[in-house]
């Protein structure tokens, strides 16, 4: 199935964030927190197991609480590079991508995850989340990496809604 206009926006709109992500994996060096209690490594890390989670998926079940986790995507940077760039291609490829397909949507809750929640859901769903979560953790990285004089886009952690309003207030002015 061709993807459809807006499908391939959402697919333009992830491979944008993994761009934003790989830039900030060039610059990062395990265990720089700064003022911080999380490293750089450590967010990148997060972001890119929950995209693998998706995106390599081999049923039409996924628990994001139970992706593999790999240290090594916090330590070093050609390895997280190399992650989102597989990543981009898989994207780029949509060999597994169909937008619409249902899926299961399993996670912990509870106040020390007695509980197991499950939703249904589709891939175009959860890829808008993942780019939302994305966008969070790069809000949330943002101010190491200033402490650390990384260079970032203006709207860098920003989210697409409040670029848009930030934009048109400029207009307005």
């Amino acid at each position: 199935m061709a993807l459809q206009n807006t499908d391939q926006q959402l697919v333009e709109y992830t491979a944008i964030n993994l761009i934003a992500l790989k830039k900030l994996a060039l610059f990062f060096v395990h265990g720089n927190t700064g003022s911080y209690p999380n490293s750089i490594g450590g967010h990148i890390r997060h972001i890119i197991e929950h995209y693998d989670a998706l995106v390599f998926r081999n049923s039409s079940q996924i628990n994001y609480d139970l992706r593999k986790r790999d240290e090594l995507l916090e330590s070093s940077s050609t390895e997280a590079v190399e992650r989102i760039e597989k990543l981009a291609k898989q994207l780029n490829e949509n060999t597994i991508l169909e937008i619409e397909e249902p899926i299961e949507v399993s996670c912990v809750g509870g106040s020390n995850g007695e509980y197991l929640f499950s939703s249904q859901s589709t891939v175009g769903r959860e890829l808008s989340f993942l780019n939302s979560h994305c966008v969070h953790h790069l809000a949330i990285i943002k101010p190491i990496c200033k402490q650390f004089e990384i260079p970032l886009d203006e709207y860098f952690g920003y989210a697409p809604s409040t670029i848009a309003y930030l934009e048109s207030q400029k207009l307005e002015v």
